[in-house]
C-alpha cells in the first residue's frame, strides 16, 4: 500500500469507524426500550423522593394499595436499572456523543 492509503485508513477511524455502521446495536427498537427504561426510572424515583420526604408511598398508592401489583412494580424497576446497566456497558453509546 501507497502511504496515501495507510493515511486514509488510520484517519477514517480504523476499526472504530467500521463499527458505527453495524447499526445493530443502535436499532430503534434499543432506543425505544431504553427511552420506556429510563421513563419509568425516572417515575420510580420521584415516588421514592415523595416516600422519602412525605412519609408517603406514592407507589403502593399508586398500585391500588395490591401486594401483588406492588411487588411486580417493584420487580419491574430492578428490570429496567438491569437493562440499562446491561446496554451502557455492552453496546457503549457514550461513543456516539459527540
Amino acid at each position: 500500500l501507497t502511504d496515501t492509503r495507510v493515511a486514509r485508513r488510520r484517519s477514517s477511524g480504523g476499526r472504530r469507524g467500521r463499527m458505527k455502521n453495524i447499526g445493530m446495536a443502535h436499532s430503534k427498537g434499543m432506543k425505544v426500550s431504553c427511552i420506556i427504561c429510563g421513563a419509568l426510572l425516572v417515575a420510580f424515583g420521584i415516588c421514592a423522593a415523595v416516600n422519602a420526604l412525605f412519609s408517603f408511598n406514592l407507589l403502593w398508592f399508586l398500585c391500588f394499595q395490591n401486594e401483588t401489583l406492588f411487588r411486580v412494580a417493584q420487580g419491574l424497576q430492578g428490570v429496567c436499572a438491569a437493562w440499562l446497566a446491561f446496554w451502557l456497558i455492552a453496546f457503549r453509546p457514550q461513543n456516539d456523543l459527540r
